[in-house]
């Protein structure tokens, strides 16, 4: 894709300005623009020659922010550098748009055309996404078709090498369910089993209990993928308190060998409900990570 950068420019007409609008027209607040300290001279009023001077420095600096931040976003193979960098350039140009309408001395072009060059970039970074989100579970899926053919304890570690792909965790309860089989048949204790059985199925219930989550309009695995894996694969899942009516992936045989062995709970929860804090503060760092997100929010 080839790119277009049409730059916005910062052409100050500020000798026209002087000579329309005389040196006592009074312009806006004087002070910070933007809340930055750095962009107006302290105790240079803003239709001074020295305000008018910095805010002119302050639009050129904000446009070349914009013009590397959109290169970058074009050029760079890093997903997450583009994603970062195109969502930079868009801040900038909406403090240039502000910049154009409070102060009538700056003369900008070209935003449109910025705009829309934006828009090809920012489908560029989608397609990219496609690409290796699919790839991505290409070779999960293969891998997870070459697991079921494997031994249950080399298939169970195949899976967790998968996870958070879904489909890893509901391979991890097949095969630690044909272990607790295989150990109660053989008269074997397989209480670690069970309790691994039971915490697999309560995580996957914790990131997909939903498929879709409505707060980003996409899938529930973005949220899912974006997290460290410690942080859902440390939370605790008590028994007592989140039973197993309402964890999708435990199965009538899975319940009743866990009455067995720990007697009815207390109550019968859902494990993000259970833990709903954590799974609310993925969300926000997911957003506050990918503020251009195209699932739907702004």
């Amino acid at each position: 894709m080839e790119l277009l950068v049409v730059i916005v420019v910062a052409a100050v007409v500020y000798a026209l300005w002087k000579a329309t609008h005389g040196s006592d027209q009074q312009r806006g607040p004087s002070g910070l623009l933007y809340g930055r300290a750095d962009n107006v001279a302290d105790g240079v009023p803003v239709d001074s020659d020295g305000g008018r001077a910095a805010i002119v420095e302050c639009a050129q600096r904000t446009n070349q922010v914009l013009i590397e931040s959109l290169k970058l976003a074009h050029d760079s193979k890093n997903l997450e550098t583009r994603t970062s960098r195109l969502a930079l350039a868009r801040r900038r140009l909406r403090e240039l748009r502000d910049m154009a309408q409070e102060y009538p001395f700056l003369t900008m072009d070209g935003f449109d055309d910025v705009e829309a060059t934006i828009e090809r970039v920012e489908l560029d970074i989608a397609e990219q996404e496609d690409r290796e989100r699919a790839g991505g579970y290409l070779d999960g899926a293969n891998r997870i078709d070459a697991g079921k053919k494997m031994q249950p304890a080399r298939r169970l570690q195949n899976a967790r090498e998968l996870m958070p792909l879904p489909a890893a965790f509901r391979e991890a309860a097949i095969a630690l369910r044909a272990i607790v089989r295989a150990k109660r048949k053989a008269g074997q204790d397989y209480e670690y089993e069970l309790r691994a059985l039971y915490l697999t199925c309560a995580q996957e219930s914790f990131l997909f209990c939903e498929s879709e989550c409505p707060e980003i309009a996409a899938p529930s695995f973005n949220i899912a993928e974006s997290m460290e894996r410690d942080a859902w694969e440390s939370l605790p899942m008590p028994y007592e308190e989140l039973g197993y009516e309402v964890i999708a992936l435990l199965k009538k045989t899975d319940a009743k060998w866990l009455v067995e062995q720990w007697g009815e709970p207390q109550t019968h929860r859902l494990p993000r409900d259970y833990h709903l804090g954590v799974w609310q503060s993925a969300i926000a760092r997911f957003k506050v990570k990918h503020p251009d997100w195209l699932g739907g929010f702004t």
